[in-house]
């Protein structure tokens, strides 16, 4: 039983661990294409302003 027992512990890190990583990407996806357009609109309208 203890042997049960750990496996699905072990199985329990590991879904955090993935549903962690997996929210990780998803917010570091939304926070690059943030920085990505900022960037971008900075280097467009950069020039034309100075």
């Amino acid at each position: 039983m203890r042997s049960l027992v750990r496996v699905i512990d072990i199985n329990g890190d590991v879904n955090i661990l993935l549903s962690t990583i997996l929210l990780v990407c998803l917010v570091g996806l939304d926070w690059f294409r943030f920085v990505y357009t900022l960037t971008w609109k900075k280097g467009r309208l950069g020039p034309k302003a100075q």
